[in-house]
């Protein structure tokens, strides 16, 4: 097990790699920025795990292991990202951690339930994807044409 100094000192690398990262990402260097995150993760990762079993360290533990699955989040690491909640959310976190662990979840679980459907999408027939399209463009007029006419434009 690591040392407090050691953790400290990984937590920072992988605060650095993010930086790093969020800069990629600005400038629209999606892959670059997706491997710093991974890195990123990976250390962050390193450092929550030595406070798996930690309890009486909370918030720091809790905030941890939120940091790591957000990074893994943005790393598109999401089963990852899962195990990094479900770490943070063991623990005695205060209330409002527990929120925020929540909604990282909540947003893994719509970026996963996307992913699944645009696959199922992508493995149609071509046929049936343009019935799909053509059903998608039906519901998108539907709904317009039920908005006030200022609302649709």
């Amino acid at each position: 097990m690591k040392n407090n100094n050691q953790i400290q000192q990984i937590h920072e690398e992988a605060m650095n790699l993010a930086e790093q990262a969020f800069v990629q990402r600005q400038n629209g260097l999606d892959d670059e920025a997706k491997l710093l995150y991974k890195e990123a993760f990976k250390k962050e990762s390193e450092a929550a795990l030595q406070l798996v079993n930690q309890f009486e360290l909370e918030p720091s533990r809790s905030l941890m292991f939120k940091g790591a699955a957000i990074l893994a989040f943005q790393a598109e690491l999401y089963r990852e990202a899962e195990k990094m909640v479900s770490f943070g959310l063991s623990g005695n976190p205060p209330e409002k951690i527990v929120q925020e662990l929540r909604e990282i979840q909540f947003q893994i679980k719509t970026c996963q339930f996307d992913l699944n459907t645009v696959e199922k999408y992508q493995n149609l027939p071509i046929e049936l994807q343009q019935e799909v399209s053509d059903f998608i463009d039906f519901l998108i007029v539907k709904h317009q044409s039920t908005l006030p006419r200022k609302l649709a434009g």
